[in-house]
């Protein structure tokens, strides 16, 4: 997944409620673990509200690009990868160029 992780950011990750949680939902989503899912939305009640558009987006992408696998588990993957790199970036300093940060740039 990453070639050079930052421990720091990695840890900082850890600490951060909201960050550990979306991406505990993602794999949630991904492993069809619905029960998890609405377990961590109780804890956050914004957590579906923040992660709607960022799955949405990736959903029209996977549509537009045609006959593919459109599989669940795959597409929140896709959101989980980008989400975790997005957060590590976030916490280590460095740029991001995730959809969601390029989108807010432009």
């Amino acid at each position: 997944m990453h070639d050079d992780l930052d421990i720091e950011a990695l840890e900082r990750l850890f600490r951060d409620a909201p960050a550990r949680r979306e991406l505990l939902w993602l794999r949630a989503m991904s492993k069809g673990d619905r029960d998890m899912a609405r377990e961590l939305e109780a804890l956050d009640s914004g957590l579906r509200r923040r992660l709607a558009p960022i799955v949405s987006r990736h959903w029209h992408e996977r549509r537009a690009a045609g006959p593919r696998s459109k599989a669940e588990a795959e597409l929140y993957d896709a959101v989980y990868d980008e989400r975790s790199d997005h957060h590590l970036a976030r916490f280590g300093g460095r740029a991001c160029f995730c959809g969601d940060c390029r989108w807010k740039a432009g």
